[in-house]
């Protein structure tokens, strides 16, 4: 098996994660100009270090899947962790010869402020990441990209963990990009700013909090929930300001 990373600037994470995968056959690191320790951290563990530009994460990710030597890939992020029980389900899929199946979803686990939110539909929020080489690629979106599977897809116990914002300050930078390739998304799929997205915002709050038993997560599912609708909020609002500069 193969496990697959692309990162910018991780040196922070990307220990955390190698560690975890450091029992596969090959880890291929593609690098898109960090000006970190990221790369060194990566060759320490023996892993295959590419540089590649930047070209969007779909982008990325399929480029890493073309280095990759195994049947298997698992593909996942620099801030994510493989845990135990993922491991073991996924070399026992591995050493299975008899298998049909193409690709795999696995639940992933947010900690978000130190703590595991379960509520508020933060889990078991399902990511195809395991998949036969040959039999899947990443669509090209701007952000939120999804992996394409050509066959059967089943779906895995054992959980990935994701400690994707250090801080609310990393939250708040990633936002602004996120929200803006979102933007970019929908505008060029022709997509359009109404008045009723204004309702939107205090929905998904509604949704995460009350109807998705995000108060179950005490204060940091609160939390969650406000940025969860800010997000949304702010999304809609560039979108507005894209419309009218097309315009």
């Amino acid at each position: 098996i193969s496990v697959t990373i692309i990162c910018l600037n991780e040196e922070k994470n990307i220990q955390r994660c190698l560690e975890s995968v450091k029992w596969a056959d090959e880890i291929v690191v593609v690098d898109s100009g960090s000006t970190d320790d990221t790369q060194k951290v990566a060759e320490q563990f023996g892993a295959k270090v590419y540089y590649n530009a930047w070209h969007g994460y779909g982008a990325q990710k399929n480029f890493a899947i073309d280095k990759t030597t195994s049947d298997w890939i698992l593909s996942i992020d620099a801030d994510e962790v493989v845990t135990e029980e993922l491991k073991n389900e996924v070399l026992s899929i591995v050493n299975c010869q008899s298998l049909t199946v193409s690709g795999y979803l696995i639940p992933r686990k947010l900690i978000f402020q130190g703590k595991f939110l379960r509520w508020g539909g933060c889990y078991p929020n399902y990511q195809m990441r395991l998949f036969r080489k040959g039999k899947a690629r990443f669509n090209l979106v701007p952000v939120h990209e999804k992996l394409i599977v050509d066959g059967k897809i089943g779906k895995l116990k054992g959980s990935l963990l994701h400690y994707s914002y250090r801080d609310l300050s990393c939250y708040l930078e990633r936002i602004n990009r996120y929200t803006t390739l979102d933007a970019q998304k929908k505008i060029a799929s022709n997509r359009k700013y109404y008045l009723w997205h204004f309702f939107q915002p205090p929905t998904r709050f509604v949704s995460r909090y009350f109807l998705g038993l995000g108060f179950l997560d005490g204060r940091k599912g609160f939390i969650w929930a406000i940025l969860s609708s800010f997000y949304n909020f702010i999304k809609f609002l560039k979108l507005k300001e894209l419309q009218d500069e097309k315009k």
